[in-house]
């Protein structure tokens, strides 16, 4: 198993937010037995393909967070990703780890990684040199897992199905605090309320509403664009769709996605993404597409929940 490469510069903000925004889905799961690693983490999948670069966490407060982006715009010609399973790697690293050797390497101008052992133990090491001084090398570890067979092969982003149902989100610290205001209000289930627009064709209404024993909130996002991939897209049959979540788990969905996008509304698209069948796909999914890097994507997946009786909201 050989693995090698000369890291892109430019691409390395948009690998900043992307370990940030899954060491945040990690902490949450830290808790949780069935999250940690052999690393002592939760557990993080990094699987690499001639083709693809994937960056996954799972099984965090019943969510998933699942990245990818294509190899050749990681990664300058001339990179090595060689294995007997058809030239997949797998491995289990920690994240957080990761955020911080990237961050570290933020002021270098060039950046190596490759797989190696270090006193028996695998690592993803990487090599800096620095900016100012050319002859200065850097080099960090992150400890990693090495997988095996089928693990490998799983490892990556899911294929998730067409949804009928994509919208684009409302600005996210906007959606955030209103959020936030029902936390507050111990409003800890969410409902999110989607009504295409009769006087606006190809936008919606965008309702969040909670209720606890002592108040009701509800915040309506007018004008929010309906999103039609391709002609293939399955088109919605029902009038409306209403979902409920925990307050906490779309919170933290939303702000997985800032951080992909560092906060600016123009380095991408991000979009709830529902299917109409709630029995069939219990869940929701909120996606960042980059604007930047076209082929780097976000996929945060979250479960639904029963809704509460109409007269709650």
């Amino acid at each position: 198993m050989k693995f090698k490469a000369s890291l892109r510069l430019d691409t390395l903000p948009y690998l900043l937010g992307a370990t940030a925004a899954l060491a945040r889905m990690a902490k949450m799961g830290a808790g949780s037995r069935s999250t940690a690693s052999a690393l002592g983490a939760p557990i993080c999948y990094l699987k690499l393909t001639p083709n693809q670069f994937f960056l996954n966490v799972r099984h965090c407060d019943e969510m998933e967070a699942y990245i990818e982006a294509e190899t050749v715009a990681l990664f300058h010609p001339g990179w090595v990703i060689e294995s007997k399973r058809r030239n997949n790697i797998g491995l289990v690293v920690d994240v957080l780890h990761l955020h911080n050797t990237l961050k570290l390497a933020s002021h270098c101008s060039r950046i190596t990684m490759k797989l190696a052992k270090r006193q028996g133990q695998g690592v993803l090491s990487f090599d800096f040199t620095d900016a100012l001084m050319d002859n200065l090398w850097i080099t960090q570890d992150c400890p990693v897992q090495t997988l095996q067979g089928e693990d490998v092969d799983t490892a990556g982003t899911p294929d998730i199905p067409a949804c009928e149902w994509n919208v684009e989100a409302p600005r996210l610290r906007l959606a955030l605090s209103v959020l936030d205001r029902m936390t507050r209000l111990k409003a800890d289930v969410v409902t999110v309320d989607v009504t295409p627009t009769a006087a606006a064709e190809g936008h919606c209404e965008l309702a969040f509403a909670g209720a606890s024993d002592l108040v009701n909130v509800k915040t309506a996002f007018p004008k929010c664009a309906l999103l039609v991939a391709d002609t293939n897209t399955k088109q919605p049959t029902a009038p409306h769709v209403a979902r409920s979540f925990k307050t906490r788990r779309l919170a933290a969905a939303l702000r997985v996605a800032m951080d992909m996008s560092h906060g600016r509304t123009n380095d991408g698209l991000v979009a709830c993404v529902i299917p109409e069948d709630e029995q069939a796909y219990p869940w929701a999914c909120v996606v960042f597409h980059s604007s930047k890097l076209e082929s780097l994507k976000l996929f945060c997946v979250l479960p639904t929940l029963r809704r509460p009786r109409d007269d709650m909201i």
